[in-house]
Formats: C-alpha cells, structure tokens, sequence
C-alpha cells in the first residue's frame, strides 16, 4: 500500500515538475507490459543522465551534445586504461585533498569533465574490488557506463515513443509545415534514409516504409517488431583500420551497434541502377537529387556520409547532394562538417560542379532552381 502511495505520488510529481502527460504514460506502460514506474524513476540514478543534468548549461542544445558526452567518457576510461601505471593514483588516493588535486591533472584535457566523472566512478570502486588488479577496477567501470548507455538508450526510446504518441494519437497532433520540400513533387515515392528513430516522414509525406530504412534503427517500446532495443545510439569509430579498433571502446561505436541491432546497409539499394533483363543492359540512368534535410551533417555520421557521395558518383549519371539549413550559422556549420568528412580540395569540386547545393530550408523558388 505504502508502495502505491509513493508511486502515486511520484505520477503527481513527473506531472508537476517535468510536465509530462502521466496519462500518456500509464498507457505506454501497460502496452509493454515489461516496464513499469520504479524502472521509469531509476532513470534519475543513470550515470549519463546524471551528467548531462549537471553540466547542461555547458553542453548545448544540440542532439550531437548528447553523443560527444558518451565519447568523452568511453575516451577518458580508455585514456585511464592505456595508462593505468602513470594514474595509479586514481585507486590510491588517501584524502579530499589527494583526489581534488588528481583531477587537476587532467584540467588540460578536453573532455576534462568526463575526466572528473570517470575519476569518482573508479575511486568508488577501490573499496569494492580491494583484492583485484588495477585493470579490473578500470573494466567494471567501463563495463557500468555501457550498461548506462544500454539503460539510456531504453529511455531514450520510452521518450520518443511519448512524443510520437503526442504528435499523432492526441490533441497536439503534428502538422507538416511548409518547406522547400513543397518544390518536390512526387515527394510520397522518394527514398529515404533516415537518423531518426521515428517514422515521422513517413506519416508527414505519406512515404511507404518500404522506401525507408532506419540506418539507426527505430522505436519499438512495446517490442512488436524485435525483441531488442535497435536504436543506434553511442558515438563514432574514429579508427580507419579495422585492425586498431579498442575492444574497451567497441561497444559504444555506432559501427558496432548497426551489427549488433542488425540494421544493415539497405540504403545503398537506393543508388542502384535498373537493368534491363530484356536486353541485357541497363536502362538510362535518371537524374538524382538527394536532399538532405534536418541533419547537421555532423561527423559522428560521417561513415554513412561518406558511402553516399562514392555511390552516387559510382551510380554515374547525374547527381546532386541539396542541404538544407536553417540560417546563415547552420549553414556555417554543416560546410564545416562536410568539408571535415570529404576534405577541402573535394569539396571545392563538388560546389564548382554543381554536384553540391545549400537551401535555406523555406525557399521553396531556390529549391526548384537547384533540382535537376
């Protein structure tokens, strides 16, 4: 009874506080059936979470903010790690004095905050693993961050899952707004490879699910479709060759992830040509216009990126890559990013080939000039 009374009182407080819909939120919990309002309350204790809430004033409002925070900790336990003998000093602090002056060590670094988090994990465990090597300390911290991430990427889900149900099955139902992709027409038999996890373009542009695929898979709350999470959602492989890569870092690679949740690469089907079985060849290669829309291109996607630019070029025929922003900064922005993905000299070619444009996302006349 005593239980009920506090979850009761929680409801009131998620409702008060957050402003969320407990309504909504009954329903989606008893649609899974598997998560309830103690799971949903623990969110409170997750370590990234934690984090974010505490130095939100200093990360941004990008969505890109919330994956450089899980690269800079995997990094600084990898960093620790590599040079656990140098930094014994992290298990071995004796006083307040002792651990405030370790963390200063690391004032130089650029993820020096993760440093600080990565630091109180490890001293916690000192007094756990008493008997074990150094190393094994460091591994269980890690082993608790991607259990954090895992746990993370569930609420993440849980949240998208709220808001979808918000947008399209109550009062505060999305409505498509006018956009530069008004210039395109026969926009519902477009192909879309879509970062979201969400079939929003679907429902917007009446686009059949069959012509998007999910590259960082999608919500699945009441696990209808798979039996796992397969959201995408951890940091880039910075490492080219496949030889190098960190087993310490590989669980929280995107790369890792796409094969592990099994979303495969059916986005290159989207640059094939048709051939002809009738006369054995291929039938004359359409111009294609691949807009990019709502992304900032940021390089932690930079892989898939990449892929696309070589198999249009590849496909032959005529092709052009449009991105849209928002203003004058984001556009800054997203010709920073891709000049950081394909190099300056290729980027120069691609614009002066007009193989590259950039949109501002409501004008709707430019947009119709650049289409080919």
């Amino acid at each position: 009874m005593s239980n009920l009374k506090s979850i009761r009182e929680e409801k009131g407080d998620i409702e008060s506080k957050y402003f969320l819909d407990v309504d909504v939120i009954d329903d989606l919990i008893q649609m899974a059936g598997t998560k309830n309002y103690e799971w949903l309350l623990k969110i409170r204790s997750n370590l990234f979470f934690d984090f974010i809430n505490e130095f939100k004033d200093k990360l941004g409002e990008k969505w890109s903010s919330i994956e450089l925070i899980i690269s800079d900790i995997a990094e600084a336990i990898a960093y620790v790690k590599k040079h656990l003998e140098e930094n014994s000093q992290i298990i071995e602090w004796r006083s307040t004095d002792d651990l405030t002056k370790l963390k200063k060590k690391f004032i130089t670094k650029s993820n020096y905050i993760a440093f600080k988090v990565v630091i109180a994990c490890l001293s916690g465990y000192r007094f756990i693993y008493t008997d074990s090597g150094w190393q094994q300390i460091v591994d269980v911290c890690n082993e608790e961050c991607i259990q954090a991430l895992e746990e993370l990427t569930d609420y993440l889900e849980f949240y998208l899952t709220y808001l979808d149900k918000l947008d399209f099955d109550s009062e505060q139902r999305i409505v498509k707004q006018d956009s530069s992709l008004d210039a395109i027409e026969g926009l519902e038999n477009a192909k879309v490879l879509t970062f979201n996890y969400t079939d929003t373009t679907n429902r917007l542009f009446g686009i059949p699910e069959e012509n998007t695929h999910f590259i960082h898979g999608r919500i699945d709350f009441t696990r209808k479709q798979k039996l796992i999470n397969t959201m995408v959602f951890g940091i880039e492989d910075k490492e080219e060759k496949t030889e190098n890569i960190n087993p310490d870092l590989i669980s929280y690679q995107k790369f890792y992830q796409r094969i592990i949740k099994e979303t495969g690469s059916d986005y290159r089907k989207f640059f094939a040509t048709i051939e002809d079985s009738d006369n054995l060849r291929l039938k004359p290669i359409d111009d294609m216009n691949i807009i990019v829309f709502g992304h900032s291109v940021d390089p932690l996607d930079k892989e898939i990126f990449i892929n696309c630019f070589d198999l249009a070029q590849k496909r032959g025929g005529k092709y052009k890559f449009i991105f849209n922003y928002y203003d004058e900064k984001a556009k800054r922005e997203i010709v920073k990013n891709l000049t950081i993905i394909l190099g300056k000299e290729r980027m120069i070619s691609l614009t002066a080939e007009q193989k590259v444009a950039f949109v501002k996302c409501d004008d709707v006349q430019r947009m119709e000039r650049e289409l080919l």
